[in-house]
């Protein structure tokens, strides 16, 4: 499975790619051969490169989600936080009036 990290590489060298190609079409259509219809070339450029940028904001996104949750595990010893209803469920204790509190359950967090 590839990695959050491989992907927005990935993605970031398809933006730079496809904006070079969209600039070459452009400015100098002629140097790029087999191109019939160069305004359907430059659409096709410009929405592949727009997605590109999409997956790579996806990515930093996911790298950012698990940095953040990585983070949490750290800071509670490797465990995860449950809300108080959870914490109920799970057969814990405590005053029923005091509803947002976090509790730590005995479940460690997978990374």
């Amino acid at each position: 499975m590839c990695s959050s990290k491989c992907v927005a590489m990935y993605s970031c060298t398809g933006v730079l790619f496809l904006l070079f190609v969209l600039t070459l079409l452009n400015t100098q259509p002629f140097f790029v051969i087999g191109v019939d219809n160069v305004e359907s070339a430059k659409r096709s450029a410009g929405g592949a490169a727009i997605m590109f940028a999409v997956l790579f904001l996806l990515s930093l996104a996911s790298m950012r989600w698990s940095n953040l949750r990585r983070n949490v595990a750290e800071e509670h010893g490797g465990y995860r936080l449950l809300r108080y209803d959870d914490y109920q469920a799970d057969g814990g204790s405590g005053s029923s009036r005091d509803r947002s509190s976090y509790q730590l359950s005995d479940q460690q967090l997978f990374l």
